[in-house]
């Protein structure tokens, strides 16, 4: 879905199959901080339904200007799913999506089926410096160079505070 008003200007790209919308930028608005983090992964996964992708989890987000920019990637069996990454940019004061770039999904989004990992999270802890405080870990498909994907651990780690 695409609205224009005479007050808000935007580019987008649509899929020449299927009429999917691949990306979206609107024009810079001015922004204040009223809504939380949470809130705004919330409306980004609203405008992920309604754009007819579901499943996806937040992986990151950084906020700056009163802009919330989140990054999403769909989840299978519990592991996040890296190559098909959803990039956007949310209004931190109404909620609304500045941008979006959903390219990477519709580039490689497919079936997948996760394999058994080789070695469980506690043997993949064991093998990380000692120096480091492991707070969390998960499994996550990430692409290679060479265009294949790859399941690892992802860790979040901490090093003299």
């Amino acid at each position: 879905m695409f609205e224009k008003t005479d007050d808000v200007k935007a580019n987008c790209a649509i899929t020449k199959t299927g009429g999917k919308l691949l990306w979206m930028i609107k024009a810079q608005q001015r922004c204040g901080e009223i809504l939380s983090e949470e809130e705004c992964i919330r409306y980004a996964n609203v405008f992920l339904n309604e754009q007819g992708i579901f499943g996806t989890t937040s992986v990151w987000s950084r906020s700056y200007d009163g802009q919330m920019v989140i990054n999403m990637a769909p989840r299978v069996d519990d592991v996040i799913i890296y190559p098909d990454l959803i990039k956007l940019k949310i209004n931190m004061q109404t909620g609304d999506v500045l941008s979006y770039d959903a390219t990477e999904y519709y580039m490689n989004n497919n079936q997948r089926e996760v394999e058994s990992p080789q070695y469980s999270i506690e043997q993949s802890i064991d093998v990380l410096s000692d120096k480091l405080e492991v707070s969390s870990g998960r499994m996550c498909m990430i692409p290679t160079p060479g265009g294949n994907e790859l399941l690892c651990y992802e860790f979040i780690a901490s090093y003299n505070d």
